[in-house]
């Protein structure tokens, strides 16, 4: 009913603002009320309705809002839930204040008059799928085709020139001299953990040394 969906919970909504469109003003020079005009289609003392809900979205509705599957605008920014919105002094836009995503948001109105014919709406192409095997020939499922660009609105890729080459080049010669150094400084370390190799000629045999006397 009104701004609430079928099925939604009523804690779904957390706030609603309404225009000034529409309501009674009051001058403080002429200390009076001032009526609103018709607006709104023409419909007296009618106007619009915002809403902020736990989705993230902003929902733009005409005031008053007393139909089932009230017709909307649908809005979105947030990245979670949408606590305050409010329009501003003079109606121009919407400002709304988010939850965990600690975000301020401004969404600018646009007003169409009635003389005005409403800008076309061109819906995007239908992607293009065919029935065939997916996941390796385990299934089959529909494959949408990927969008093919034209090879003439692509940019062509920077050649490189023979400064950059030649830095390359010296970078990786570098690269390779370094990785040599440290290997030849990792083996030189191995061999002093180790000890000297004893000789393949008193291997094993135990040599004694006699002294003699005069």
């Amino acid at each position: 009913m009104g701004v609430w969906e079928d099925g939604s919970d009523r804690t779904d909504i957390n706030a609603v603002a309404r225009a000034k469109s529409g309501q009674d003003t009051f001058d403080a020079d002429k200390n009076s009320v001032v009526e609103a005009e018709r607006c709104a289609g023409g419909l007296e003392r009618a106007g619009y309705l915002v809403t902020a809900d736990d989705f993230g979205k902003v929902k733009l509705f005409n005031y008053p809002c007393v139909y089932n599957d009230a017709p909307y605008r649908e809005y979105k920014g947030h990245a979670s839930h949408a606590m305050s919105i409010r329009f501003s002094c003079d109606d121009r836009r919407v400002f709304t204040a988010g939850g965990h995503d600690r975000a301020v948001l401004q969404f600018k109105t646009k007003g169409i008059r009635q003389d005005e014919e409403p800008p076309a709406y061109t819906p995007p192409p239908e992607p293009k799928r065919t029935w065939g095997p997916i996941d390796g020939g385990k299934a089959y499922g529909w494959i949408e085709e990927a969008p093919q660009f034209s090879q003439s609105k692509r940019r062509a890729p920077p050649k490189a020139s023979a400064g950059a080459a030649s830095a390359e080049e010296a970078l990786r010669l570098k690269f390779e001299a370094e990785e040599a150094a440290r290997l030849k400084e990792e083996k030189r370390l191995q061999d002093l953990a180790l000890g000297p190799k004893p000789s393949n000629a008193n291997y094993g045999e135990s040599i004694f040394y006699s002294r003699t006397g005069n």
